[in-house]
Parts: structure tokens; C-alpha cells; sequence
């Protein structure tokens, strides 16, 4: 009976300690494959000149015909232009800060296609998309509780996270506005939060370029979601 009871005590405290699931500790560096085509780096470098500069035209120049920017039936380049509100708002659209934060994680190469970030096409495939993040920083900060003064319990450098049922739980720190303080799961099973800036999800915004003609470069997808 005292056996069982003590069998027992272990197993909820084992799940109080790891109430996620287990999952292989992944991590996915930061790479760039741009130098791979030198054609294709001269050319983001001139994007993110422009994207600095908020130059329309280029930007424009940058977009293909049928530019694919939804999962619906909407897309193409003129549709692009007013969703982005490119037409009435320039100065003011929400694309420049897109393609600013896309293009800073760099690229995978593959299929003809540079795609940014390069974690969206390197997620080993036993990660579930919907809950799965990445963290994108070096020796990231996982606390054991949802504030700057809770100790670190760990240290993350560009490793899979997920979130499952905590997607939820997400706390405020006024000791840390710029963060919001996300529950997540690590790969032993524990939990802690980490905050939000270094998180990003696999399906956040991506943006796909294709040569279309010699040497010429264009935005052929720019979604979020799935």
C-alpha cells in the first residue's frame, strides 16, 4: 500500500515537473544561401537599400505579375499594390517592415527558389507547423516565470520550441513592456517562458524570389499562415 502511494507521488510529481511532451532537441543555425547566385545577391542588396529607403518603384519593379500574397483566389500584382496600400498609403505600408524582418534571417535555396526565413524550409518535418517556434537569438533566456526576474532555467540558441496548449498563455511584465512572456515547452519535456521578440512561428510571414528571365530577380510569394 505505502508503495504504491509512494509510486504514485513520484509519477504526479514527474508530471508536474515535465507536463509537456518530449520531443528531440533540435537546433537550426542561421545560414544564408544568397552568395550561392551572385546575381541573386547583388539584387537583395538593392532590396534592402529600398526597403530602407521605402523606394517604390523598385519594389514594384521586384514584384512578379502574379505575385501570390493570400490563399485565396486574390492574388497577383495589382491586388498586391492595393492590399499593401501601396497605391494610396507608400510611405505608411506595412510591407517595408515585412520584408525588412523576413530578409534579416536569411535564406535556403532550393528548387530554383531563395526563400526567407531559411527555418521555413529546413523544419525537420516531425515538428507540427501550427505549434511549433523557433527561437531566434543566441543564449535566449528561458525563465520560470513570466517576468525579467525569474530565474533562467536555461539557455536557447536557435532551437525549436513548441507551444501546444500554452499558445494561450501569454503574460505582461512591467519590468519588460517590450516583451510579452510566452509559455513554451522544451525538449525534456519542462516548460519555462521566453519573451516574445526572440520567438518567431514557422508559418509567420515567408517570401519566396524566383528568376524570371536572365538575372532578373522577383517576389513570387509573400504569405503568412497556411
Amino acid at each position: 500500500m505505502y508503495l504504491r502511494i509512494a509510486a504514485l507521488t513520484a509519477l504526479f510529481s514527474t508530471l508536474s515537473l515535465f507536463p509537456c511532451d518530449t520531443f528531440k532537441d533540435t537546433s537550426l543555425p542561421p545560414k544564408d544561401d544568397s552568395s550561392k547566385d551572385k546575381s541573386f545577391l547583388e539584387f537583395k542588396k538593392k532590396l534592402t537599400e529600398a526597403i530602407r529607403k521605402k523606394d517604390k518603384k523598385f519594389l514594384l519593379d521586384s514584384l512578379d505579375q502574379d505575385v501570390r500574397f493570400t490563399f485565396g483566389d486574390d492574388n497577383g500584382k495589382k491586388n498586391f499594390i492595393q492590399y499593401y496600400e501601396l497605391d494610396t498609403k507608400p510611405n505608411h505600408s506595412s510591407v517595408w517592415n515585412i520584408l525588412d524582418k523576413v530578409l534579416k534571417f536569411g535564406s535556403h535555396f532550393s528548387e530554383g527558389r531563395f526563400v526567407f526565413p531559411y527555418f521555413f524550409k529546413t523544419m525537420p518535418p516531425e515538428f507540427d507547423p501550427f505549434t511549433s517556434y523557433m527561437v531566434t537569438g543566441t543564449n535566449v533566456n528561458v525563465r520560470s516565470g513570466p517576468n525579467i526576474d525569474s530565474p533562467s532555467i536555461a539557455k536557447l540558441s536557435y532551437q525549436v520550441v513548441t507551444i501546444g496548449e500554452y499558445n494561450q498563455d501569454v503574460k505582461e511584465d512591467p519590468k519588460s513592456p517590450q516583451c510579452l512572456w510566452q509559455k513554451v515547452c522544451l525538449a525534456d519535456g519542462s516548460t519555462g517562458y521566453i519573451c516574445d521578440q526572440y520567438l518567431r512561428s514557422f508559418l509567420d510571414y515567408r517570401v519566396f524570389f524566383e528568376e524570371k528571365g536572365k538575372k532578373q530577380w522577383k517576389i513570387t510569394i509573400l504569405v503568412v499562415g497556411d
